[in-house]
């Protein structure tokens, strides 16, 4: 896992009273616009091309997408809303113990539930499972040593699993958060399951304990079997749970190919990814939500509050759309024009950032012609021609090509997801110039 290297997402938006409860920190939003760095008491930028610090945050940050604007008071509880994958809350402190509170509401139509890695000075020490119900106290790590240590909760899956309300961090000997680095590159990731990091974690013990027997030739495992999807052993509510389980159990932020590329830039990252969406239509066909009406959104499962993208700008966003729209063939000229419009959405909302137009690894043959045609050879070339030069097309594959290396449902494997990480990345270093 790769979260030991990483500083993961995005600011929040909050908005903090000048007299806060010890018990309960600040959360601190992070820096606004480029042109509105908050510094520490004497402190200095450091925007060179290694990635080195900017800012110190004063309290808890606010990572990724997350919906701050419940938070009112810190007297009151924290009710920082999390729900797109890889969003965080991380603190440094000084003492032995960290507590968090959290609320969770189940995801629509699933009885499985958010799942968080937490992270103790950039090391993974458990994995928290939460379930619906009231708030509950959560002991995060106890017995530590008695020094400044830093603390994430890091959210592993994805809207539909699931969404919490996060109410707090509880420091031994009542202390709060002191300041914290945040880094200075900053990327976003904009698409569906792949970016989501769905079945990322498949490979592995599920193959032994599931074997299954795989389509059209295809090597045996959960994977090829779409971890237990629409799958034949599938016949109680009790294989249904198990199926469900399974899913959110594989699925990984951490292991995308966002992630993953974060860590290899020193990046923050945030990941706007929602599996089965398109962007003039769905994996399922009774899904009418398409992506365009997600792209806005700071909480996920709703349509407000909608995201300020003035409070955080990247450098760089990826966009790795399509997959979803030509699973049941072409979808026609609509598609390239709603590429296009998304990537002028992009634009007018980061007029300095670079946009990497994706065409993903899980699109194959007419498909691949397809998405090549309409985003490489039209929305992108249509908008370079018009002047914007900071638009780019790029490919990526499903590779190693070694099919018992996939995830749920042919979705990328571990593997694959740092094979696309370092050529995004290889690309962002020449552009750029990040080292």
């Amino acid at each position: 896992m790769i979260l030991s290297s990483l500083v993961l997402g995005g600011s929040g938006l909050a908005a903090c009273s000048s007299d806060p409860d010890p018990a309960k920190p600040v959360v601190d939003s992070g820096p606004t616009a480029d042109s509105d760095i908050p510094l520490p008491d004497g402190g200095d930028t450091d925007a060179g091309s290694d990635g080195g610090p900017v800012v110190m945050d004063q309290g808890v940050q606010v990572l990724g997408r997350v919906d701050t604007t419940l938070v009112t008071d810190t007297k009151t509880m924290i009710k920082a809303r999390l729900s797109w994958p890889g969003a965080q809350i991380r603190a440094k402190f000084k003492g032995t113990e960290v507590k968090a509170s959290f609320r969770e509401t189940g995801g629509a139509g699933v009885t499985t539930f958010s799942q968080y890695i937490i992270l103790i000075d950039g090391k993974v020490t458990k994995t928290l499972k939460l379930k619906d119900g009231p708030t509950i106290d959560e002991v995060l790590a106890t017995g530590l040593e008695d020094a400044e240590h830093i603390v994430s909760v890091y959210r592993k899956t994805e809207t539909t699993f699931g969404t919490t309300s996060f109410e707090g961090f509880t420091f031994s000997g009542g202390g709060s958060a002191l300041p914290i680095e945040r880094p200075s590159r900053r990327i976003e990731f904009i698409g569906d399951s792949i970016t989501a990091g769905y079945g990322v974690d498949a490979l592995g013990p599920y193959d032994k304990d599931f074997p299954g027997d795989a389509p059209n030739g295809l090597p045996p495992g959960p994977a090829t079997a779409g971890c237990w999807k629409d799958d034949a052993r599938i016949v109680t509510p009790a294989d249904e749970a198990t199926a469900a389980q399974l899913k959110v159990d594989l699925e990984n932020a951490s292991n995308s190919y966002g992630a993953i590329m974060g860590a290899t830039l020193n990046a923050e990252v945030s990941l706007v990814g929602w599996s089965g969406k398109g962007l003039v239509r769905n994996l399922q066909p009774t899904d009418t939500e398409t992506f365009p009406g997600l792209y806005d959104r700071a909480f996920a499962g709703s349509a407000s509050p909608k995201w300020d993208f003035s409070k955080w700008t990247p450098d760089l966003v990826v966009v790795n759309l399509g997959t979803n729209d030509f699973f049941a063939g072409d979808p026609g000229a609509t598609f390239g024009t709603a590429y296009e419009t998304l990537l002028k959405r992009i634009r007018a909302n980061h007029a300095n950032a670079w946009i990497y137009a994706v065409i993903g690894p899980m699109v194959f043959g007419d498909g691949r012609t397809g998405s090549l045609n309409y985003i490489k050879e039209g929305a992108v070339k249509r908008l370079n021609t018009a002047g914007d030069a900071k638009i780019k097309a790029i490919e990526v594959f499903h590779a190693p090509l070694d099919l018992s290396k996939v995830g749920c449902g042919f979705h990328p494997y571990k593997d694959t997801n740092a094979a696309i990480a370092d050529k995004i990345a290889g690309e962002a270093k020449l552009d750029i110039g990040w080292r």
